[in-house]
């Protein structure tokens, strides 16, 4: 895949058994191929990383995604995500790896409290989903969330 290729990840509210994530693979790889931006296909295609996260790509080198295409790739994650009874969409929810490489999940606001109690603390490696390239997921995708935007808390600390 082009390192510049265009990524989105949505993250499933919780982590997908092998039924699911075939439902999602097939689903997935209909959409991707049939994915159009003005009429013109888009070079795309997925990956489903930690049975939680989809990545979808698009190599824009000859046709970008445009505001349309990408509102059909929205509206896709919703109805994956209705088909599996899953949300993919809530931005609210952050994802973390802990030490026995388990992910787990807390909502926007129980970060504080999450850092005073060092259930986060600043190596605590965090799923960065707002990255925009398909290089960017082996370096800034899962970082220390003394790294990212979280940094914040602890300061506070």
């Amino acid at each position: 895949m082009n390192p510049e290729a265009r990524i989105w990840i949505y993250q499933a509210d919780k982590e997908l058994v092998e039924s699911e994530i075939d439902i999602a693979s097939k689903y997935l790889a209909a959409f991707t191929k049939s994915w159009s931006s003005h009429g013109i296909g888009l070079s795309a295609s997925f990956e489903i990383k930690y049975n939680r996260f989809i990545v979808l790509i698009v190599d824009e080198t000859n046709k970008e995604a445009s505001g349309c295409s990408i509102d059909k790739s929205t509206q896709a994650m919703v109805e994956l995500g209705n088909l599996l009874g899953i949300d993919l969409l809530n931005k609210t929810k952050l994802a973390f790896l802990n030490n026995d490489n388990q992910i787990f999940t807390l909502n926007l606001n129980e970060i504080k409290t999450a850092v005073e109690n060092s259930t986060v603390l600043p190596n605590t490696q965090f799923f960065n989903n707002t990255i925009s390239k398909y290089s960017d997921l082996a370096t800034q995708w899962l970082v220390p969330a003394s790294e990212t935007w979280l940094k914040r808390y602890f300061i506070l600390l």
